[in-house]
């Protein structure tokens, strides 16, 4: 028999006549840039810190609360893209933070933002060192919340001896929530149960988990409030990942997020987010953080949402480093408004950098924090689930690098992956897949995410087809991909 590409495992309809091979060149000619990109941000958005430790908002109108949302907003970004806490930048910025009134006065007009923004930020750059700030802060968010599940702009003036009252004359004119400010308190919330030891009450998660159940829409989305209006990505994003965040809460935390991934209110979630994915714009740097969110809560695969965003990203960067520029004529007075590119800059950031990833990993820092030490020297049989545990957890670039290195393993590494589609856990089925993806350089039909009974008929001929040529797989290290003699 001549020689061919071994087609995923089996040659029924299982596979896509589709090559991908010129975009999996381009992914990995992306990453340097995407590297660069990171950088020149970070040196963008020191350069513009005041010299108090502040990102000043440019507008007059409630700038002393915008420069605090703000401020928390870019030390959350340069954390998250991993400036260390002892940088002068941070620290300068952590100073600032420390005395600002705008974080502690509930009553604020944007203390929720600013609230859940500085969590974000303080759970990223050291939990421990900040932890009775964080819990201060947290418990401010969880006592924020309405009588109807949802959190406004302000945290404070909503209650007058346990009844809500309409909120003082402000910027908000919305009284009844959300889901923007809802969805930062969600983050905020998470943010300080899983990093900073913080006890969320079960009955906020029933809250949360009831109301973005009860208001997500007919198509599988939610809107910025609750009722006949469309849902957009933004929105999407933000109810799907408050929806997974309440429920993996209240099933025990990190641990439980992917059986709260395969709740059905939040598959039908995932499925509008996609839908809405190729119309959407990556000018507009709220949605392109959210879509992060989601993406990185729902393991959605990185080839359906990180590349292209990265792509765009990289392209709308200026030669200063700073995102904002390229922007739309219509959104130019709001960015000036905003200062001029901190707001964007930090928000694109935080794209580029999986900012998402600490808060869903076990312990925080998924670079320091993984299930096993390192990568094995050698992959051989006997190390294929160690270098599994491995993979699971490491980030895009390092996958692409580390996912020949299974082929050390020879042909039993086909039948181990085939083996790893009937994993209990989500995350091993779907790194299964996209390692055989990869070893072999084509598609095929398997949903990770499907029901047990409809993985085994996927499944039923890709192990059929193992079983019958295992004896004549061989690994061809000039294509870098398995073939069968």
């Amino acid at each position: 028999m001549g020689r061919f590409a071994l087609p995923l495992l089996v040659l029924a309809a299982a596979l896509s006549a589709e090559d991908d091979r010129p975009d999996r060149r381009a992914d990995a000619d992306l990453q340097p840039r995407i590297n660069d990109a990171i950088t020149r941000g970070i040196e963008y958005l020191t350069s513009i810190q005041q010299p108090d430790g502040s990102w000043t908002y440019a507008s007059d109108r409630f700038q002393e609360d915008m420069t605090a949302g703000l401020t928390a907003l870019a030390l959350y970004a340069l954390s998250a893209s991993k400036v260390p806490s002892d940088d002068p930048a941070v620290r300068k910025g952590v100073r600032w933070t420390d005395t600002h009134k705008a974080f502690y006065t509930p009553s604020g007009a944007y203390s929720t933002y600013s609230a859940s923004l500085l969590v974000l930020a303080l759970t990223r750059i050291d939990p421990e060192a900040h932890q009775t700030r964080i819990h201060r802060l947290a418990e401010s968010i969880a006592e924020g919340q309405l009588g109807n599940d949802m959190w406004t702009y302000r945290l404070g003036s909503t209650r007058t001896k346990g009844k809500e009252r309409r909120h003082e004359e402000g910027p908000p004119p919305l009284i009844a929530g959300d889901n923007s400010n809802s969805q930062f308190a969600v983050l905020a919330l998470w943010a300080a149960s899983a990093l900073a030891g913080f006890e969320v009450s079960p009955r906020t998660w029933q809250r949360i988990q009831a109301f973005y159940g009860r208001t997500q829409l007919p198509g599988g989305g939610w809107s910025y409030t609750p009722g006949p209006a469309d849902g957009t990505g933004s929105m999407t994003s933000a109810g799907l990942c408050s929806y997974v965040y309440a429920t993996a809460g209240l099933l025990g935390g990190v641990s439980s997020l992917p059986a709260a991934r395969a709740d059905p209110v939040a598959k039908r979630g995932v499925e509008a987010l996609l839908l809405d994915l190729p119309t959407a714009s990556f000018h507009n740097y709220y949605y392109v953080y959210a879509l992060e969110r989601a993406g990185t809560v729902m393991a959605i695969p990185e080839k359906e949402w990180y590349f292209r965003g990265a792509r765009a990203l990289v392209a709308q960067q200026d030669a200063t480093g700073r995102w904002g520029g390229a922007s739309p004529a219509a959104a130019r007075p709001r960015i000036a408004a905003r200062g001029g590119g901190a707001y964007e800059t930090s928000l694109a950031l935080l794209f580029l950098s999986r900012a998402t990833r600490a808060a869903i990993t076990r312990g925080g820092d998924p670079d320091s924090n993984r299930k096993v030490a390192r990568f094995p020297q050698r992959v051989g049989t006997a190390q294929l689930e160690e270098a599994l545990l491995y993979y699971v957890t490491a980030p895009p670039p390092e996958r692409k690098a580390l996912a020949p290195r299974f082929a050390e393993a020879g042909a039993p590494v086909v039948g181990f992956l085939v083996g790893k589609l009937r994993a209990s856990a989500p995350d091993a089925r779907r790194a299964a897949l996209e390692l055989m993806e990869v070893l072999v350089e084509k598609r095929f039909l398997f949903d990770p995410d499907a029901t047990a009974g409809d993985r085994d008929v996927m499944i039923a001929p890709i192990d059929a087809y193992w079983q019958q040529n295992r004896d004549r797989i061989r690994w061809e290290a000039a294509k870098a991909r398995f073939t069968v003699d």
